[in-house]
Formats: structure tokens, C-alpha cells, sequence
């Protein structure tokens, strides 16, 4: 079997080729018949410079047996230099542009098949380029979500964590609680639910920071005496409530339909608030208020933008978070798409900071009211010693972001989008 030609000396050999091929185009040639000119050997392998053809033409009806066989000694040379091109392994789409069945019968190297071949080489290194790239940042996604799959077991086995729990995530109202708990269950348990690896093919996969919810949730069920005994059972029932969890901001197409549905109920939320027949005691935020007084020149949306402000929106985050319970007077979400993806359920809330963003037009006739509530994620913990607290296994943060036209008598809500990111 001939030697293949080094991948270097054949991409040389193949250019003199392309050179030859891009000037005779430039010139109108396309037709121009390649030719070697000059032959020598490098690295033991044939090399020539290349130049036009003037005693053959296309479709000629005769051949002579020179001219044959210069044309089959130019092809032999440009199939050697694209062997060596792809090491031996030439790719369909370029022997497909070659013309694999013109070979060794005679017939001439055209400078736009040259071209050709030219344009699917490129081709198929670029699409190999783009996978190797893509196979690259696939690679270290893989191992970024290993190296915090390995850092969330260590933290589920790492029993000074836990003992340390009450300072580091934070018990509250428990008091001095030493923690202990089997910290192998508490891998097993873990890796049986959560791990990918263990996962049935096509089961979504927990992403972080979900899968570090999870863990410290196992870790609260095992370690809290009252859930102990069940802990698997109680850790599947936060492994589905997680599932559909998702981080999105406002305006994700997936929160279209959840946002229909609040934004109805805080249309009927206005309508019962800024009648006063109905609503005597319409309150007002003084520092609210007055960022307003400048822009908003109706005294009645001044209060309302304010009282909207200190009461809508955290009336909102408990229907969210406790969907169908009866503590969000009269908002139901139950079957609303999108309103999976907020964290709630099991999980115990707590505001840990508001803010407040108010922007007003010029002419005070459209306002945008963005809140933002981040908080702590926890779980119920019962010691029947030192009373009840939660245990915290993570933090959230919602965002909603209202918009009103104040250009009628009573303020009307034009747009409403809901956003939530966790860790």
C-alpha cells in the first residue's frame, strides 16, 4: 500500500492547486485544464507546481495518450494531496465533489472542479471544527456539573456541616440542637433519588441549584426525629415537588398563562380597592407617595400606587407559594400552567428583604412597579424538647413587575410578568 503523504505536505500540495484553480477563475477559466509542471520529490512524495493545459480542451471528442496520461498524473497528484489532507479517511461530501469515477480514465483536472472540492473540504473541517468545540464546552459542562455533583455529596455526608447547621444554614428558633444523623443513608438516599447516573433515560434531571435543595432536604428529614423514620418517603415527595421547578425572569414565555391568571385577579384586586364606597381606608406609603406627587397628578393613584405596592404583591408571592390553600383569598392557581415552576409546596418561605422600583412616565400617565422579595427556602424541623423551626436548604428571590395606565379616572393594569431564580 503507498505511503500516505504527510497531512502538512499534502495541505502545501493541495494549495498550489487551489492558487492555480482561484486564478484561472479570476481570469474567466473555469474550464482551464490542470497540469503538473515542474515535478519533484518532497518528504519521498511527488510535488509539482500546476499550470494550465494548451493542447487539451473539455469534452474533447479524441484524446491523445499524452494527454491522458498528464491528466491522470495531475489527478493522481491532487488525490494524493487530499488523501493526505484527511489521513486516508476522505469524507463522502469531498468524494463526492471529486468525482471519485473521473480517476485514472483520461480525463482532465478542471480548475472549477478544483474549486469544488476546495469548497467541501472547508466545509466538512468546519463542521469538524464546530464539533470539536461543541464536544469541548459539552465536556466542561460535564465537568462543572460533576465537580458540584461531588461538592453537594460532600456536603450531604459531611456531619460537621450538619452540627453546624444552626450557624452555617441557618436553624432558627431551635436553640443549641445537636445534629446527628447515618450520613451513609444520607449519600444512598441522595444518590438513589437525585443522582443522574441513576436516573431512568429520558427522566428530567435535577439542575443546580435544585440538586443542592435536595440534598439539604434529605439532610433535614434524617436528621429531624419526627420525619426520620419516613425520610425516603418524604424525600421523593420534594424530589417531584422539584421537578417542575425553574428559574425564569419576567416576560418567560413559560410563565405566559400564570401571568394571565394573577394579572386577572390583581385587575379585581383593583376594582375593589380604589372605590371608595368600598374602600374607606385606602392607605399610602408616605415615601411612596411622595415619589409620586411630582409626576402623578391624581391624588387617588398616588394612593393606589402606593397602597398596591405594600399589599398586592406579597398577597401575590403567598397565592404563588401556597397555591390553593385558602391563604390567597381568592387566587387559584391549581392546573394554571407555569405555576409548577414556582418553589412552594412543602417548603416553608420567608421574606428576608424587600425593594421596590417605581418608574413613571414624563406625563405621569404610565407607571411600572417592579418588587423584588428574596427570602429563605426551609423545611419544618420538630424536636419535641426545644420546640419548631426551619431548617434552611436554600434561598429564592421573586420578582413582579406590574404596568398601569393612570390615564383613566381608576388606574388600569396593562401587563403583569412574574420571575424567580433560587440557589
Amino acid at each position: 500500500m503507498p505511503q500516505l503523504m504527510p497531512v502538512q505536505t499534502a495541505v502545501n500540495q493541495f494549495t498550489i492547486f487551489r492558487e492555480f484553480a482561484e486564478e484561472k477563475l479570476a481570469e474567466g477559466k473555469e474550464k482551464a485544464i490542470a497540469r503538473l509542471d515542474n515535478p519533484g520529490q518532497i518528504d519521498g512524495h511527488l510535488s509539482s507546481c500546476i499550470k494550465a493545459a494548451t493542447d487539451d480542451r473539455v469534452y474533447a471528442i479524441r484524446r491523445s495518450a499524452d494527454n491522458k496520461k498528464a491528466n491522470n498524473d495531475v489527478r493522481a497528484l491532487f488525490m494524493d494531496s487530499v488523501k493526505g489532507i484527511f489521513e486516508g479517511n476522505i469524507p463522502e461530501p469531498v468524494k463526492k465533489a471529486m468525482m471519485m469515477n473521473d480517476y485514472n480514465k483520461g480525463r482532465p483536472l478542471t480548475a472549477r472542479r478544483i474549486m469544488a472540492v476546495n469548497d467541501a473540504i472547508y466545509q466538512v473541517l468546519k463542521e469538524k471544527e464546530e464539533q470539536a468545540i461543541k464536544e469541548k464546552e459539552g465536556q466542561a459542562i460535564k465537568e462543572k456539573d460533576e465537580f458540584e455533583r461531588q461538592k453537594t455529596i460532600h456536603e450531604v455526608t459531611n456531619i460537621a456541616t450538619m452540627r453546624e447547621a444552626r450557624k452555617g444554614f441557618g436553624f432558627r428558633g431551635i436553640g443549641d440542637v445537636t445534629l446527628g444523623y447515618d450520613s451513609q443513608r444520607a449519600l444512598d438516599l441522595y444518590t438513589r433519588l437525585a443522582d443522574p447516573l441513576y436516573l431512568p433515560k429520558g427522566s428530567p434531571l435535577l439542575e443546580m441549584p435544585k440538586e443542592t435543595i435536595f440534598a439539604r432536604s434529605v439532610m433535614a428529614f434524617l436528621a429531624d426525629p419526627k420525619t426520620e423514620p419516613q425520610a425516603e418517603t418524604h424525600a421523593r415527595r420534594i424530589y417531584q415537588e422539584l421537578l417542575p421547578v425553574r428559574k425564569f425572569a419576567p416576560g418567560d414565555s413559560r410563565a405566559e398563562e400564570l401571568d394571565s391568571a394573577v394579572a386577572e385577579y390583581v385587575k379585581s384586586l383593583i376594582k375593589e380597592r380604589v372605590r371608595p364606597d368600598n374602600n374607606p381606608h385606602l392607605e399610602g406609603s408616605e415615601e411612596i407617595f411622595s415619589e409620586t406627587e411630582r409626576a402623578v397628578t391624581t391624588l387617588l393613584h398616588r394612593k393606589f400606587l402606593a397602597d398596591i405596592l405594600l399589599k398586592i404583591p406579597s398577597a401575590v408571592s403567598l397565592a404563588l407559594v401556597h397555591q390553593g390553600t385558602g391563604a390567597d383569598e381568592g387566587l387559584s392557581l391549581q392546573g394554571v400552567e407555569g405555576a409548577n415552576m414556582v418553589v412552594g409546596g412543602s417548603f416553608t418561605h420567608t421574606i428576608d428583604h424587600m425593594d421596590h422600583k417605581l418608574d413613571i412616565s414624563p406625563d405621569g400617565k404610565k407607571a411600572t412597579l417592579t418588587t423584588t422579595h428574596d427570602g429563605t427556602l426551609g423545611l419544618p424541623y420538630q424536636d419535641t424538647e426545644k420546640g419548631q423551626g426551619d431548617f434552611t436548604v436554600g434561598k429564592f428571590t421573586m420578582t413582579q413587575v406590574f404596568s398601569f395606565d393612570l390615564s383613566h379616572d381608576e388606574p388600569v393594569l396593562t401587563g403583569y410578568h412574574l420571575g424567580q431564580t433560587f440557589s
